[in-house]
């Protein structure tokens, strides 16, 4: 009986040794997407700022010198894009990466989109549709920032804090900020027209 109770005990020990393990091995990863996650972001919102600042006040930057940095401002969002789908992702959180991915898909193809028009947007013919487009995809930056701001970072800090992890709140993303301030085409019309060389849709 007593050896029987001590192998029981034994037993016991190790299946609480062996949860123990699991356990520390779940949080880790959680805590090491929410990590991941974290610095996206943060560079995300890097990127943004970088981006309507250059629009905003592009200086004696040419038509051709400034295509071309939107042109990486897309290729950097391309890799965010990349980064986030191949994220380690725990079971945890597959329905907060499913909505991170969407985010950053949304990001990506509306900078596609900008870029893709940009120079038609800075000369002569077809110049009016194209900032009209490019607006348009301003509001889809936008939509992108309100769904992580309102329900990725939140399902992510949810499923942190109920499985015990560690882990900082997530940061907001704000790609676009002050976005009532780049909806309207008469907004993109005033930011390009500043471009060196720009042909004014008002003329």
């Amino acid at each position: 009986a007593i050896a029987l109770g001590a192998g029981l005990l034994v037993v016991i020990l190790l299946v609480i040794g062996a949860k123990g393990c699991l356990d520390a091995r779940k949080n880790r990863s959680l805590e090491d997407y929410a990590n991941n996650v974290t610095q996206i972001v943060n560079e995300t919102n890097a990127l943004g700022k970088s981006f309507f600042e250059r629009i905003s006040d592009p200086g004696e930057l040419s038509v051709t010198e400034f295509t071309s940095e939107i042109q990486s401002d897309r290729s950097a969002m391309d890799g965010f894009l990349s980064r986030v789908e191949k994220l380690d992702t725990p079971g945890d959180m597959s329905s907060a990466q499913d909505s991170l991915t969407l985010v950053y898909q949304l990001r990506a193809g509306a900078m596609g989109e900008i870029a893709d028009r940009m120079s038609t947007a800075l000369g002569d013919e077809g110049a009016e549709r194209a900032r009209r487009q490019i607006a348009g995809q301003m509001e889809v930056l936008s939509a992108a920032d309100v769904l992580y701001n309102r329900v990725t970072r939140h399902q992510i800090d949810f499923e942190i804090a109920s499985n015990g992890a560690n882990s900082p709140e997530m940061p907001v993303s704000t790609f676009i900020e002050n976005p009532e301030d780049w909806l309207s085409v008469d907004a993109i019309n005033d930011a390009l027209d500043g471009v060196s060389g720009t042909t004014s849709t008002e003329d």
